[in-house]
Order: C-alpha cells, then sequence, then structure tokens
C-alpha cells in the first residue's frame, strides 16, 4: 500500500484504497472520482443526487427498486431484460408508438382513420382502433362532413283572409238593391232619412281626401246622384280585394333554410354542414331573422316601404348549442358509420318555419286598432332577410327572402240603408181596337169565319218609379196580355212592351217606350237619370190574324153558339224596389155580333178557314168525312131518274142572304157533323129550322169502273128500316144508276128503285110508293128493295149487287147515291164509308 503525502499533487491509486476516517474535498470544486464507488451509498450525506456520476444517478432506491420523479431522456436504445416469465417487464401509462421502418405514418393510408395516426400517437390508442376493428370486421373510413350548403330562403307569410270589394260593399240602399241607383233630386224624397247618410259621408270624404275616391264617383251634381255609394263596384281606386277587419292584426312570417349542393354523409338528406364538433359535442349555431313592416294611407302609394306613412323595422336572434331543435333551429351530429370504432367529427341541420320579426299590423304612430277609419290604406312586410353563423365564424352570412302581398284594408263601418219605406206605383192603361178586317164562306146555307184580323192599342203609364231609386228591376213598365185565348184560333203579336230603366240609367226612348217628366213635356235621354217624379210610358200595339185552313166547330149547337175568344191586357208598374202594381183593361171578344155585322141571336159564327169551295173528298173516294159538299146532290124530282144537281159551293150562298140554300127536308152539313139544321146540333140556322119531320142528304159515289158483285155501306150508326117512323133515327138507302127511272145503261127501268141495307131478308118491299116526304121524298113514284142476302156486322152493312132486281156495279154502270134520312134530332153521322169487292 502507497502513502500519499499530503503535499502530493494529483496523485494517483493503483489498485484498492482503503480508507478508515473520512475524505475530504475542499475548495467547492473538488471532485472524487473513481470508475466506480463500492457500496450502497447509505453513508454518503450532503452530496446531492445530481451530483452523483455513476450507477446512482438520478434514482432512488426505494426497497428493493430505484425510482425517480425526474423526467428520464435516452439517447439510443432502452433495453429490458427479464428472465422468461409472465411477469410484466415494462409498466406505463402511456408510450408512443414511433417511427415505422417500411411505411411511414401517413403514407398510403388516405381515407382511412388509420391516417389520423402519427409517431406521436399513443400505442394504446391505436390498439384501441384496431381492436375495435377487428371485433366488428368494420369500414374503417373516416368521419366526413356533410358538404350541402345553406343555398337559399323561403319565406312564409301568413296573412290573414281577405274579401272581394264586391262582398264588402253593399251601398246605401240596404244590400238586396245594391244595383239601384239614386234618382234625381233625391234629397227631396219623403222616403230617404237625410239623418243615415252621416256614416257614408264620412267614409266618402275620408277616401276622396287620400285619392280612393275621386269626384267623377259622387255621380251628377257631385250629391251622388245616379250612384249608389259603395255599391260593390263603387270607386274604380278601390281596390277589388280588401282585407277582412277580423284578420286585420294577421301578419307575420317564417324563414326556412334551403340546402344546397350534394353530399354522401349526412344525419338527414335535407340538412346542411355546419362544421365540426367541439371536443365531440355540439358546436352553436346562430340564426337572425330582420324584417320590415310599413303602412301607406293614400291611393298614391300602393306599395307601401321605408318612405311610406309608416314604417318600422325589427329583428330576433336565435341559437342551439346542443343536438336537438330549438325554435325551429335544428343540430345534428354526423354519426361515423362505426361510431364504437371511429368517433363522430362533424355536425349538420337546418332551420325550419323560423319566425320573423313581424307580427300584426301597424299604421301611423304604429296604432293597431282595426276599428279606425285612419287604419284604411296599403300594408306590406317587405326586406325579410335571415342570417347564420356557425363555427368559428364571426360574421352573419345573410340571404333575402321574400316580401309579403300588399294587402288593402278598408274600414267599413257605414249605415247601409238610408231608406225608411217605399212608395206604391200609380198604373193607369186603356185599350181600344184601332183596326179590323173580317171575311166569311158559306157552307151548307150558313156563314164561316174566313180571315180575320185586328189591331188593338194599349197604353199606359206609370208613376213612382223613380222615388227615391231606380234601377234595381229594370222593367218599369210592362204590357201584356195576361188572357190570349185569340191565339188559340190564330196568331198575336204584341209590340212595344216595356219601358226599360236599368242602373245605367233610361233605356227606354222610342215613340212608344219612354220616360217623361211629370207635366209630359219633356222626354229623358238616353242613359238619362230619371227623376223621382217622372213618369213611365208604354204604347203597345197587338196584332191579330187567323190562322188559315183551321176550324172550330163542335158537335153541339150550344158549344158552337157560346165559344168565343177573350183578351185581356195588364200593365204591370213597379216602383224603385221592385213592388208591382197593375192595371187592367176590360175583356175583348174576338167575335162580336155588331162588329161582324151579324144577328147576336145566331151566336158566336165559328171558323173554317179553308178556302170557299173546300172539299177533302173526291168523287171516287170510298168515304165522306163531310168537309164540303162538292158531291152532294140537291134533292129533287131529277134525282130519281139519276140526273141530281150538285150543291153550289164555289161561292158564297147562305139562307141569311136569301139564298134559300137549304129546304125543309134538307139535312145541314157543318165541318165534320151531318146534322139537323134545326135541332140540337145544328149550327146558325134558328131551332126547328124546317118543316118537315123527315130531313134527307144525298151523296153521289163513283166506283172505278171494275165490275162488283158486292157492296158494304158504314154510317157508323145502327139504321132503322127506311119504313121506321123511330123518333131521333137515322136511316139510308142506295139508288144505283143502274136502277134509276131510264137510267140505267145494263138495263132501263120505268120506276127507280130505292134499296134498304137493313132488310137482309126481303126483296121487292114496296112497289110504286107515292111522294110522302116519308119513303118518298120525290114528285115521281118510286119502289121500295130490300137487301135480300146481305147480312150486318156492328154498323157495316153487306149489300150482295143482284143484277136480277136492276143493281148493277160495272164499267156500264158505276155510280150510285147514298141517300141518308133523319127523323127528328139524332146524334150526327160523322162520314159515310163504302167498299167494293
Amino acid at each position: 500500500m502507497a502513502l500519499i503525502h499530503s503535499r502530493q499533487l494529483n496523485p494517483k491509486l493503483t489498485g484498492s484504497f482503503t480508507l478508515s476516517g473520512s475524505i475530504v474535498a475542499t475548495g467547492g470544486v473538488g471532485t472524487i472520482s473513481a470508475s466506480k464507488l463500492a457500496g450502497d451509498g447509505s453513508s454518503l450525506t450532503n452530496i446531492p443526487i445530481t451530483g452523483i456520476d455513476g450507477e446512482l444517478g438520478i434514482f432512488i432506491k426505494t426497497g428493493s427498486a430505484y425510482s425517480t420523479t425526474n423526467d428520464v431522456q435516452l439517447t439510443g436504445s432502452l433495453k429490458a431484460n427479464t428472465v422468461a416469465s409472465s411477469s410484466t417487464a415494462i409498466y406505463t401509462n402511456n408510450l408512443t408508438n414511433g417511427y415505422p421502418t417500411s411505411n411511414a405514418w401517413g403514407t398510403g393510408l388516405d381515407g382511412s382513420y388509420f391516417n389520423n395516426f402519427d409517431n406521436t400517437t399513443h400505442v394504446s390508442e391505436i390498439l384501441r382502433f384496431v381492436a375495435g376493428a377487428m371485433s366488428h370486421s368494420l369500414d374503417v373510413a373516416d368521419a366526413s362532413p356533410n358538404t350541402k350548403y345553406w343555398n337559399t330562403l323561403s319565406t312564409s307569410h301568413t296573412e290573414g283572409s281577405t274579401t272581394s270589394k264586391g262582398s264588402l260593399l253593399d251601398g246605401v240602399l240596404g244590400s238586396t238593391y245594391e244595383n239601384a241607383r239614386l234618382s234625381q233630386h233625391w234629397t227631396s224624397s219623403a222616403f230617404i232619412d237625410m239623418s243615415d247618410t252621416g256614416s257614408y259621408k264620412e267614409l266618402q270624404d275620408y277616401l276622396m281626401a287620400k285619392g280612393w275616391v275621386q269626384s267623377s264617383d259622387l255621380g251628377d251634381w257631385g250629391n251622388d246622384t245616379g250612384t249608389n255609394p259603395f255599391h260593390g263596384s263603387y270607386a274604380s281606386r278601390i281596390p277589388s280585394t280588401i282585407q277582412t277587419q277580423a284578420t286585420h292584426g294577421t301578419n307575420s312570417l317564417t324563414v326556412t333554410a334551403n340546402a344546397g349542393g350534394s353530399s354522401g354523409v349526412y344525419s338527414n338528406s335535407n340538412y346542411f354542414g355546419l362544421g365540426g364538433l367541439t371536443s365531440g359535442g355540439a358546436t352553436a349555431y346562430y340564426v337572425k331573422t330582420i324584417a320590415s313592416h310599413s303602412f301607406s294611407d293614400n291611393y298614391a302609394d300602393a306599395t307601401p316601404d321605408e318612405n311610406s306613412t309608416f314604417t318600422t323595422a325589427s329583428y330576433t336572434d336565435y341559437s342551439i348549442s346542443s343536438f336537438g331543435t330549438s325554435n325551429g333551429l335544428v343540430l345534428s351530429k354526423i354519426v361515423t358509420a362505426q361510431p364504437a370504432v371511429i368517433p363522430s367529427a362533424y355536425q349538420d341541420g337546418d332551420f325550419n318555419s323560423v319566425a320573423g320579426p313581424i307580427s300584426g299590423r301597424f299604421y301611423t304612430g304604429g296604432a293597431t286598432s282595426a276599428t279606425s277609419i285612419s287604419a284604411s290604406g296599403y300594408y306590406a312586410t317587405h326586406d325579410v332577410v335571415a342570417g347564420l353563423k356557425s363555427g368559428s365564424q364571426s360574421e352573419f352570412t345573410f340571404k333575402n327572402g321574400s316580401d309579403s302581398n300588399t294587402r288593402f284594408y278598408l274600414y267599413y263601418n257605414i249605415t247601409e240603408d238610408i231608406t225608411n219605406s217605399q212608395p206604391t206605383a200609380v198604373v193607369t192603361s186603356s185599350a181600344d181596337i184601332t183596326a179590323f178586317s173580317a171575311t166569311s164562306r158559306s157552307f151548307s146555307g150558313a156563314p164561316y169565319l174566313l180571315t180575320n184580323t185586328y189591331t188593338v192599342t194599349f197604353e199606359s203609364e206609370v208613376s213612382k218609379s223613380f222615388d227615391p231609386c231606380y234601377g234595381y228591376g229594370s222593367s218599369v213598365l210592362v204590357n201584356s196580355n195576361t188572357t190570349d185565348e185569340w191565339e188559340n184560333i190564330g196568331s198575336t203579336t204584341l209590340s212595344n212592351t216595356t219601358c226599360t230603366v236599368n242602373n245605367s240609367g233610361v233605356s227606354s226612348t222610342g215613340n212608344n217606350t219612354y220616360v217623361i217628366d211629370s207635366t209630359k213635356t219633356t222626354k229623358r235621354s238616353s242613359s238619362g237619370t230619371p227623376h223621382v217624379s217622372d213618369i213611365a210610358v208604354v204604347s203597345s200595339s197587338l196584332s191579330f190574324t187567323l190562322d188559315s185552313n183551321t176550324e172550330n166547330v163542335s158537335q153541339n149547337r150550344s158549344t158552337d153558339e157560346a165559344r168565343n175568344y177573350s183578351l185581356i191586357f195588364r200593365a204591370r208598374g213597379r216602383n224603385w224596389k221592385n213592388t208591382s202594381a197593375d192595371s187592367t183593361s176590360g175583356t175583348f171578344s174576338l167575335y162580336d155580333a155588331s162588329r161582324f155585322g151579324q144577328v147576336a141571336a145566331s151566336g158566336s159564327m165559328a171558323v173554317y178557314s179553308r178556302a170557299q169551295g173546300y172539299d177533302s173528298n173526291t168523287l171516287q173516294d170510298t168515304t165522306e168525312t163531310f168537309t164540303g159538299e162538292d158531291f152532294r146532290i140537291v134533292l129533287a124530282d131529277n134525282v130519281q131518274a139519276f140526273n141530281g144537281a150538285y150543291f153550289t159551293t164555289d161561292s158564297f150562298q147562305t139562307n141569311d142572304e136569301g139564298d134559300s140554300v137549304l129546304g125543309n127536308y134538307d139535312l145541314q152539313v157543318k165541318p165534320g157533323y151531318l146534322v139537323e139544321p134545326g135541332g140540337d146540333y145544328g149550327y146558325w140556322f134558328a131551332e126547328n129550322f124546317g118543316s118537315g119531320d123527315y130531313k134527307y142528304y144525298i151523296r153521289r159515289f163513283q166506283t172505278p169502273g171494275s165490275t162488283y158483285s158486292s157492296m158494304t155501306l158504314d154510317v157508323g150508326k145502327t139504321l132503322v128500316n127506311w119504313a121506321a117512323t123511330t123518333s131521333d133515327s137515322v136511316a139510308a138507302t142506295i139508288l144505283f144508276e143502274s136502277s134509276g127511272n131510264g137510267s140505267g145503261n145494263n138495263a132501263s127501268l120505268g120506276v127507280a128503285r130505292i134499296y134498304d141495307p137493313t132488310k137482309l131478308t126481303s126483296n121487292l118491299i114496296e112497289a110504286d110508293m107515292a111522294a110522302d116526304n116519308f119513303k118518298n121524298p120525290f114528285s115521281t113514284a118510286i119502289s121500295l128493295y130490300g137487301n135480300t142476302g146481305g147480312s150486318k156486322s156492328s154498323t157495316e152493312y153487306t149489300i150482295p149487287i143482284r143484277n136480277v132486281d136492276g143493281m148493277y156495279l160495272d164499267a156500264n154502270d158505276n155510280e150510285l147515291y147514298v141517300i141518308i134520312r133523319y127523323k127528328g134530332d139524332p146524334s150526327p153521322v160523322t162520314s159515310i164509308t163504302l167498299s167494293y169487292s
């Protein structure tokens, strides 16, 4: 062992050194250096840990372990070697993952959640993500934002209901009479309550001052003559659509955001992106609504704005800072596809029906009452704007909304009926026949009306029709023929029937229909306003023409005698409320005996307006229908020689004129009937005309000329035999051309033979009968034969043509007479029908 002298500088020891006692290093900078200090250092004192070099350093032995609270930084590597076992070698809360040697972090990981990792990411974070991904076999796409954006702004205005001008305004004459207009001098009418006119005048004056009513709306002379103030179309400047009073205060708006663009990521397809989350939670966003409301109280300013009579502007702020919905603002987290693995990072949302700052309508001075005349005017909400601010934005982004409609409001609170009653219209009338013509024809000795024309004037007038108004009912005075039976037998035309005054003024200004002043000196012109005292006049004219080719004959005499046709006129005048009053004429009869120059005892003249001589039947017809007498044979002795004369039918001949068309033994033909002229079915002739108890009618018929062996006769009645004296009976016989006295071509007989179809088993009944105005109406004797071999079915009699008895129907003898005889007054025969075989 070497001895170190105390004065020896920088002594060096090689080997070991044992010191008993202490070593003191002085000078403040002295050190004790050794490659190794043995022992555990527990006896070293007053030596700071930082002053110890070597194995001990910053660590302090704590039990069996060394520890430090200092940060440790290694340059190089740290290797922990332990015996292979399940024991843990390194304990730590977190450890960064460091630098890969093959592929660096952030390389080749675009679009993957792994691209969020770098060398500073904790190993535990990566391990947790990998564990989640592996356990769920998940898509590991990163969280993405909603790329839609706030594009436009929609505005919804709630403005209340409107009504039409025509529905609101009813005028001042009562709602029923809105179309009426005030007559001239209406203010002096006893039917106007002038104390009720003030309310409409006040409104009228206000609206005139504001421009909605013009002087031209005040009618003639500026006192509403010719108008009905505040009727449905009054004052063209008053808008046609008006805000209802009940919804005057109904005015609000909402705004709604509309998304633009497209996105594959969203919480709702209607939402737009609102930035990222804050520490996984919601990031607040803000909405501001701004609007102005303006009022104009005059016609000239129909689009209210900030320069109008009154304007106000307001705004309202809204915000939302948590997910959900508040005041129409919606905020939603965009949850990743695998929230258990990939945390959400973005949010989106929307705002819908967010209330604007305006509610109600305001006019001058901010007033809101709807029951003031000053509230009348135009209203509009305008300059609607909404702003959005989200995330880190410091300023709002604004978008414009749409303005409301401009609404017009009218405070309408007037007396709508200033009238107090109505007058009674006063109507007068008169009627006169101013032209008349008639012609007649004769038929079987009696006259019939052939043509007839009339002109009748009917004049009327009405007063009190325009007091105090006019125009509600336009037909002030109407003439009509309320009873017109003349039309049943002819044609009537009534012209110039109506005086018209509508709410545009007088319409009828002609010579026959017009309005005239009460002194009847001044006619009102077209569209003129009538005076309350004016009179309406109508002068009508009726023309009548009898129908041609018609008749009005009935079976019974009493019906024909009493038949007439009445015509009655009525004038109907109306007051201003269309309440009517009537004046009627007397009754005009179509037939008047004195007017027609006839004897009243004959009764009414029947109508048979077919031409003189008309007969619808011909000689070869097998039917006689009694429309004429062209083939009637005059009852005379020459008939028995089959040489009878035709009646004269082509000229006017009547017994009244002394023509003796019908004699004592003649039946009468009237249209459609064969009658006893003086009986209950006769026409025109006096009752009991003709002295004969038996009366006759002879009709000539002609066959086509073929040879016939049989014929039938049917007069519509069961016949009595020719020798019968039965009262009110009908009998018939036939005189053939071949059976006349010397007239036959097949055989010439010296005595005429007639044949009774009713005697079905008789041949010769009586020969050479002398004249008796019963069985023989001729002066020369004739013979009566029966109808042996004949038959009867109902009223039809079948007659064999017995040549042996002088009966022929062939080319040589092809004519015959049918002779019908009445005893008394039987119901008329209406036709004769023959057939041949």
